[in-house]
């Protein structure tokens, strides 16, 4: 019997589809001067995509909110979509070389913490937590990857 996810990627979806999103989201919903994309347009275009599953996007964009100038990634709080960037999650972003065991790190906190606020979580008060808020790279690197014994009551074991 085949194992049943409880997650898709983008791999998943058509991806004609996905490529005319983006093209829409970009033309319509940028902010030309800075090279960024509206995190929330793009979310909610991802909807479209999910018909009811959960997915993650995952993006090399700048993606920004109207209340911040960045963000790592945003997602529906008990929905069904998430993204997360890489943008400002790369070294080279900092004049650093690039570290792909560093990026890598980086990228699966924030989309562990992403799809988590699909479980229903909201920002944790434990530093440590995958779920405490991130508004810098270096908060993200000091958190785990993994949620606190609160946060993990709440998502608990998924079959």
């Amino acid at each position: 019997m085949r194992k049943r996810n409880w997650w898709r990627t983008l791999e998943d979806v058509e991806r004609a589809h996905v490529e005319s999103v983006w093209k829409q989201s970009a033309g319509n919903h940028s902010l030309a001067a800075r090279a960024q994309y509206h995190a929330t347009t793009i979310l909610n275009e991802l909807r479209a995509v999910a018909k009811g599953s959960r997915l993650l996007g995952v993006a090399a964009m700048d993606p920004f909110v109207p209340i911040f100038t960045f963000v790592f990634g945003q997602a529906e709080v008990e929905g069904h979509c998430a993204l997360a960037s890489t943008y400002r999650l790369e070294e080279e972003r900092y004049g650093l070389p690039r570290n792909e065991q560093k990026l890598q790190e980086r990228l699966t906190k924030e989309a562990v913490h992403e799809l988590g606020h699909t479980f229903g979580l909201n920002h944790c008060d434990d530093w440590q937590c995958v779920m405490a808020s991130s508004h810098s790279v270096e908060f993200v690197d000091m958190k785990r990857a993994e949620f606190c014994q609160d946060c993990a009551r709440v998502v608990g074991p998924r079959r």
